[in-house]
């Protein structure tokens, strides 16, 4: 079952991942700077789900039923958009962490190559000395 799960991590481009990952850090702050200076828009009150109005809904007290309605799902929309640009903040950042993560592990592979590629010539030659 780690086969699949291997294949597919190779397919990624993950030199493009690691090259993108500071402009979608970038993205998402100035995605959520923007959400907190958002302007609210005016709502026209024909506006419905279904794009029709019946003349019993543009009486006054069913009117001022309707848009409070329609205020009250606005802020709950709003709201759980400020929750989704908080999390893609959030993994945007974890994505910038994981990438630097990913950097030091490269560095110490490359190292650990070097390391190793000296120990065996090293002991390819304390062979032929012995030998």
């Amino acid at each position: 079952m780690a086969i699949p799960w291997l294949a597919a991590l190779q397919l990624v481009p993950w030199s493009q991942v690691i090259e993108h990952a500071p402009k979608v850090l970038a993205k998402a702050q100035e995605f959520l700077k923007r959400r907190g200076t958002g302007s609210s828009t005016e709502l026209d009150p024909s506006d419905s789900r279904s794009g029709r109005v019946e003349p019993a809904e543009l009486e006054p007290a069913r009117l001022g039923m309707r848009i409070a309605t329609l205020e009250s799902q606005i802020a709950v929309q709003r709201q759980q958009l400020d929750q989704v640009a908080q999390m893609l903040g959030e993994l945007a950042e974890q994505n910038a962490s994981l990438i630097a993560a990913v950097h030091l592990l490269r560095k110490r592979c490359r190292w650990l190559q070097i390391g190793l590629l000296g120990l065996a010539v090293a002991g390819g030659v304390t062979w032929i000395r012995l030998g």
